[in-house]
């Protein structure tokens, strides 16, 4: 007998946005005997059929995998079905809840220690919109760029980055290129957090320093910064970065244009005394993400499910022919280049021209 049991993780924290790829996290554990079978995941569609995304998967028994699958899903949903298939059986199944967000929300990916000093961020909306964070962890960020699409700004802080696989980190970059948003939070663990991403961070940290004044973070927000020492993570400034914000010559915000997105360093940890708690936090984000970013057009899935069908229909002979015009057609061949054929060339007497006569007939049918 066999059991497979299924969790899923879809969406970034569930958040979805319409017409996009949306990763979905499957983890798959069989507690029966070998499974050779494949992962089905059910995406609804407008006409209210299912859109099936299906990929092979061998579970021997015992045995743990986690894949990433992709679906796109077509208007509102709340629940997106997995289910795990071997032949007509079906060996489990589970769904996963799932929000969808307009294009005009900010979705912010918070990948963090201490995701809660983050919340701040909600307070950090768009003009026509709303901000919502999707709480992260290192397994969630997809492998796949396209799945990317619906983050609009990553926080990273106080984790090892260095477990990012290859394939993640091209991602990363990819999505940054095409008009992402990475905030990347030094202090202290500069070390874990900079292990991966030293590509991309606008300062690359080597040490740390500690500062007594800060206050050109308060004036950068437009508040008074608390008294007590900080901790900030020094290195070198990249190629095409620049400081935002320094104490002395000790840059305390530094931002990198990467493609047509931004890699942005804070080198403190908000998250630690003496910013822990400080109000003036909101506006230094505030003014990080004040300006829009335009993405290009190729970073865009298609919308149009309309003119999109439109067009697939109007690519002429994409149909089979009827197999009635098949057989005519054939039949109309066969009495050509033969009892016909040989009729005209009795009466004229000429039946030594079929050398000539057969290989004319079959150039004109082909």
């Amino acid at each position: 007998a066999n059991s497979v049991n299924i969790t899923v993780r879809a969406g970034f924290d569930g958040f979805y946005e319409e017409a996009q790829w949306i990763p979905i996290r499957i983890t798959l554990s069989n507690s029966g005997s070998d499974a050779d079978g494949m992962v089905v995941v059910a995406a609804p569609r407008y006409d209210g059929s299912t859109a099936e995304y299906v990929r092979p998967v061998e579970l021997p028994a015992g045995s743990r995998k986690e894949v990433f699958m992709y679906a796109i899903v077509e208007g509102y949903v709340s629940r997106i079905s997995v289910s795990y298939r071997a032949g007509k059986d079906e060996l489990g199944s589970a769904t996963a809840r799932v929000s969808q967000t307009p294009a005009s929300d900010l979705i912010y990916g918070v990948l963090a220690a201490s995701p809660s000093t983050f919340n701040i961020l909600q307070s950090v909306d768009p003009i026509n919109g709303q901000a919502r964070i999707a709480q992260l962890s290192l397994e969630d960020l997809p492998p796949a760029a396209q799945a990317w699409r619906g983050l609009d700004v990553l926080v990273i802080s106080d984790v090892d980055t260095g477990q990012l696989n290859a394939e993640q980190k091209d991602a990363l970059k990819a999505w940054l290129s095409g008009g992402g948003r990475l905030i990347a939070v030094g202090g202290p663990a500069w070390q874990k957090m900079a292990a991966g991403l030293a590509d991309v961070l606008p300062i690359l940290p080597d040490s740390t320093q500690t500062l007594t004044s800060f206050n050109a973070l308060g004036a950068y927000a437009s508040d008074t910064t608390p008294g007590g020492s900080l901790i900030v993570a020094t290195g070198s400034l990249q190629p095409g970065s620049a400081v935002l914000a320094n104490a002395g010559n000790v840059p305390l915000l530094a931002e990198r244009s990467y493609g047509y997105g931004k890699s942005i360093l804070l080198t403190f940890d908000p998250a630690l005394s003496p910013l822990k708690g400080w109000k003036g936090i909101e506006g230094v984000y505030r003014n990080l993400l004040a300006l829009a970013i335009d993405r290009p057009g190729w970073s865009s899935t298609y919308r149009n499910w309309y003119n999109a069908g439109e067009a697939v229909n109007a690519i002429p002979g994409i149909g089979l022919p009827h197999p009635l015009q098949v057989c005519v057609f054939l039949g109309g061949y066969v009495f050509v280049i033969g009892p016909l054929n040989y009729v005209l060339l009795r009466r004229l007497k000429r039946r030594e021209l079929a050398w000539i006569t057969i290989p004319f007939f079959v150039l004109l049918f082909t």
